[in-house]
């Protein structure tokens, strides 16, 4: 910053609904719902779910299978300084709080062999597809 110039004080207040940010008179909300991005792909084999999930332990991420439907939830904790009073924050877009991401898939899963694996931030969840029967040609006789 130039001589003279000095960067904006805010201060920081938790509350049960959400985060506030005070700047002199004005408050803020911070924005607590956020989805992360994901990438679905499908090979033969699985049906592939990857979520971007950097910053978020492995503990406070949560897979369940119903019927027909994958649920991942989450959570992104906040890890302000202890002494926030003398926070100076320039630029705030990482988003924080709890997630939950829901996708529907074929019945053909095998819900039974799911598998996930957490590394470097992205979260990856294989589903294999089921065994198919090869459909069966069927002929009409003419009578």
């Amino acid at each position: 910053m130039g001589e003279g110039q000095r960067g904006v004080r805010w201060t920081f207040l938790s509350t049960g609904e959400g985060s506030l940010w005070r700047r002199g008179p004005y408050l803020a909300v911070a924005r607590r719902v956020w989805e992360p991005n994901t990438d679905i792909m499908e090979t033969e084999e699985a049906i592939v779910v990857k979520l971007d999930l950097a910053g978020i332990r492995s503990e406070d991420i949560s897979i369940t299978s119903v019927e027909n439907r994958l649920i991942i939830r989450g959570e992104r904790r906040e890890q302000m300084p202890a002494d926030r009073r003398q926070l100076c924050c320039h630029q705030l877009e990482i988003t924080y709080g709890p997630f939950e991401k829901s996708f529907s898939f074929p019945r053909s899963v095998d819900t039974e062999a799911i598998k996930a694996n957490y590394q470097d931030g992205f979260l990856e969840v294989i589903l294999p597809k089921d065994k198919e029967v090869e459909p069966k040609e069927i002929k009409v006789s003419i009578a």
